[in-house]
């Protein structure tokens, strides 16, 4: 018999109006992600996904959670092309390294149970459980693996992400033609009258000022010209600038700026989280190419990031297809998995068999590669790629 009990909770204000019991469960859990954090998922639920519902599924023991999933239902990317109903985590696309927190491998197993048994039977309207961004060999995907034999269903998961990092006591590695580069940067610089790099805390009131260099910042360099970047439109921008407004202040963001005549050209900003920082967003003006602004600001932090209390520069938000440029300083490196499961009925099967059986037959046949299994886990998808 499971000792634990399931309780749903739906609508966009789960995490303000449960911020203690989310904020208890997080602490005993050990906090395995910032992107679990409550001030996060409350910004990005006020903000974004407004066409989707909001689910918060907890296991509770004794009037206390012991595990929780937060989750959005609604039409995402499940494949390179394919738009579907579906489940996954909350905080989509904006999120990196998700695990299910739990108090203990028993509760995870416990909750995990119940909460498949109820996305079955009770809930409707999805085709597939997505959970992306799974450490590898984290206790979420050992759990998911588990019940996939006890259960003889099928988990497909595939390796979706590999981010480098740097251990700032070492110092990084730098490769010759790197450090030559480095080198070869600072005179060009120094040509132009030299610059000013800083990294810190952003205090309260320079945020609002901060923000608006950023943003012309990123909509000059190449991010704006594609598109992308975080500051680039309503909902993106309107995220941001609130969870900055928020956390901010509690010394949860660093930014590394470079400024020239007093002009800002480049900058580096990312999370804190366990004394990691979280590298995030960066960018630089199409002018700072030739001396190579972002990859000095990124050697300021490798070589100052412990005055800000941090031991590990973390790429954060890694890839498969374009190499992050940390990985420059030959540190370790984090892998990310995405585990898949299809619903039961017609729908869901049909999606499985033809991600799974008739799409890779058709490539084998036109001899297009196959994309990683993630390690230790089960068969592979058709490579989601990142959000």
């Amino acid at each position: 018999m499971n000792p634990f009990r399931l309780q749903v909770i739906e609508g966009r204000e789960i995490y303000r109006s449960h911020a203690a019991a989310w904020t208890e469960l997080l602490e005993k859990s050990g906090h395995p992600s910032f992107f679990l954090r409550g001030d996060w998922l409350e910004t990005w639920s006020a903000v974004c996904g407004r066409d989707r519902e909001h689910l918060l599924l907890v296991a509770e023991k004794d009037g206390h959670w012991v595990a929780g999933l937060p989750l959005v239902q609604g039409h995402g990317r499940l494949g390179a092309r394919r738009q579907v109903p579906k489940l996954e985590f909350a905080g989509t696309p904006w999120f990196d390294r998700l695990e299910i927190p739990a108090v203990s491998f028993e509760a995870l197993l416990g909750f995990l149970r119940l909460a498949l048994a109820w996305f079955h039977e009770e809930r409707r309207g999805w085709i597939a459980l997505s959970l992306e961004e799974l450490p590898q060999d984290c206790p979420t995907q050992r759990a998911l693996d588990q019940l996939a034999l006890e259960q003889d269903f099928s988990l497909y998961s595939q390796l979706a992400s590999r981010a480098p990092m740097v251990v700032l006591d070492e110092g990084g590695h730098l490769s010759p033609r790197y450090a030559r580069k480095l080198k070869a940067s600072r005179r060009r610089l120094a040509e132009l009258g030299g610059g000013q790099i800083d990294f810190f805390v952003p205090p309260e009131d320079r945020i609002d000022d901060l923000l608006d260099e950023m943003r012309e910042v990123e909509t000059m360099s190449w991010k704006g010209e594609q598109g992308v970047g975080v500051f680039r439109d309503r909902e993106p921008l309107e995220f941001f600038t609130r969870l900055w407004r928020k956390i901010c202040p509690l010394g949860d963001i660093a930014l590394a700026t470079l400024r020239v005549d007093g002009r800002l050209v480049a900058y580096h900003w990312g999370f804190r989280h366990r004394g990691r920082f979280l590298a995030y967003n960066l960018a630089q003006l199409p002018e700072a190419n030739p001396y190579h602004g972002g990859l000095l600001l990124l050697d300021h932090i490798v070589h100052h990031g412990h005055e800000l209390g941090f031991d590990i520069l973390d790429a954060s938000r890694g890839s498969l297809e374009i190499p992050n440029f940390i990985g420059v300083y030959h540190g370790p490196v984090r892998l990310h998995g995405h585990a898949t499961i299809y619903n039961r009925g017609i729908k869901g099967q049909v999606m499985r068999l033809l991600r799974h059986g008739v799409f890779p037959a058709a490539r084998a046949v036109l001899g297009q590669a196959q994309p990683p299994g993630f390690p230790g886990s089960g068969p592979a998808g058709d490579g989601d790629g990142r959000s």
